[in-house]
């Protein structure tokens, strides 16, 4: 519920060493010995000796075994726009969204499962007939664990599992009619489906695949402060069990990158009646180009 109210009260070196024997004679009184002949022992021969050892040392050396593979890391970031209405009491938030968005898949124990993560925020325009609010707080991010049901080519096919969402609307300040605002905040789980696909278009030769999003409320909890408005008034929580989102977004080759235009409308309906207020059915319309950068 959007209404605002009246304000109350950072080595060392080797080197090779070498000698000289000080005390060989010129003039020698006995014959001297016959040297020795290392061709008929080639084993004694130190530098042989050495480098058959240094050869053994080596081979009992173990081989040394790859890292295993870590997971893949996928980044992206996005603008776009947001519009927010909850038609019943006629009330809009919109305004420029800025996102930053991560994809964890292909760890090593579970190759079928990925991690989606978005944050997304925005200052926006709050516009009702309470009067007007400027560069209202607007900050939503999104969970997903989902798991490839069935699995495609190069990381596509259905994949599905649980979501969760959260959004922060701060409305607190004087609007042009001098209602006083309050913080509001939600809290919803969701079970979300992703269908990715590989697409071609002669015409368009940058297409490379289509994106579909979709999920179904499990429960939301909406939480409205108005106890900051007035201390006497109490603080409302709300019970949602009836929303849908759906969003679509294509992939166009811009090597290195990929660029995703993507379109997203999420519904929530009429909340249950807590201390005799309800939070009404709202619709929210996001759109905008997301840059994804090389995966990691």
């Amino acid at each position: 519920m959007a209404r605002l109210f009246a304000e109350g009260p950072q080595p060392a070196r080797r080197g090779l060493a070498l000698a000289t024997d000080s005390h060989v004679r010129h003039r020698r009184t006995r014959p001297a010995r016959p040297a020795a002949d290392h061709g008929a022992m080639p084993w004694l021969h130190p530098l042989p000796a050495l480098l058959l050892a240094t050869s053994g040392l080596a081979l009992a050396q173990p081989v040394a075994q790859a890292p295993a593979p870590g997971p893949r890391w996928q980044w992206a970031t996005s603008f776009g726009a947001h519009h927010y209405r909850e038609p019943v009491a006629d009330m809009e938030l919109q305004g420029p969204e800025w996102g930053a968005h991560l994809r964890l898949s292909e760890f090593p124990a579970w190759p079928r499962w990925q991690v989606d993560a978005d944050v997304l925020a925005s200052a926006q325009r709050y516009d009702s007939p309470d009067g007007v609010l400027e560069r209202v707080a607007n900050v939503e991010s999104r969970w997903r664990l989902l798991y490839q049901a069935w699995p495609g080519e190069a990381g596509h096919g259905l994949f599905l599992g649980p979501a969760v969402q959260t959004v922060y609307n701060d409305l607190r300040g004087r609007t042009s009619r001098h209602f006083a605002g309050y913080e509001r905040r939600n809290l919803s789980l969701w079970l979300a489906l992703q269908w990715r696909s590989p697409l071609a278009w002669q015409a368009l030769p940058a297409l490379a695949g289509l994106q579909l999003d979709a999920g179904r409320l499990v429960r939301g909890r909406q939480v409205s402060q108005l106890s900051q408005v007035d201390p006497r008034l109490s603080d409302l929580v709300h019970t949602q069990r009836h929303g849908r989102y759906l969003e679509a977004r294509l992939n166009l080759r811009a090597q290195p990158l990929v660029l995703q235009p993507f379109v997203r409308h999420t519904v929530v309906k009429d909340s249950a009646v807590s201390q005799g207020f309800y939070e009404p059915e709202n619709h929210r319309w996001q759109l905008g180009l997301s840059v994804r950068w090389p995966a990691r």
